[in-house]
């Protein structure tokens, strides 16, 4: 449900696959219009929807029940599942999951600008960001060093 906030009354409501027993979370990023993110205890789908008419912008499977509200920092809405005990991250605009992390249960996430901070089934994890250009660069850093040494072992001799 939304509800107007000059007058109090009922300006949409939405019916999704499940009970929503978690919170919501609600965002207006730069690459998105104002959304309101939530999944479903009982079903498996994590939804955004338009904050403004109810409308379903997109729709995820997260593998399990969500009992936990999600957790949106910069362009990334963050939802774990109870089931699998995973956390995932999906891009607000599109829906496409760009990462996921092998445990969490609840509410996931949260930042203080430098660390992600994840809840865990039972570990809490401080994480560092990185992004997809470091990643790249990364990766890029060892191919060339396994070239480098796969060349340098050829000239060798094997006793």
């Amino acid at each position: 449900y939304s509800f107007d906030k000059e007058t109090g009354d009922l300006a949409w409501s939405q019916t999704i696959g499940g009970e929503v027993y978690p919170g919501v979370a609600a965002a207006d990023t730069p690459k998105s219009p104002p959304s309101v993110y939530l999944g479903t205890y009982g079903g498996s789908n994590f939804y955004a929807l338009d904050a403004r008419t109810g409308s379903v912008r997109w729709t995820a499977d997260v593998g399990g029940s969500v009992i936990g509200a999600a957790s949106v920092i910069g362009e990334t809405v963050y939802v774990a599942n109870l089931d699998k005990t995973e956390t995932d991250g999906f891009n607000v605009a599109n829906g496409q999951k760009v990462w996921s992390f092998k445990d969490g249960a609840y509410n996931p996430v949260i930042s203080d600008g430098r660390l992600l901070y994840l809840t865990g089934y039972k570990t809490i994890y401080a994480l560092k960001p990185v992004s997809a250009q470091q990643v790249s660069k990364k990766k890029k850093k060892a191919a060339a060093k396994s070239k480098e040494k796969g060349s340098g072992e050829k000239g060798k001799s094997q006793p």
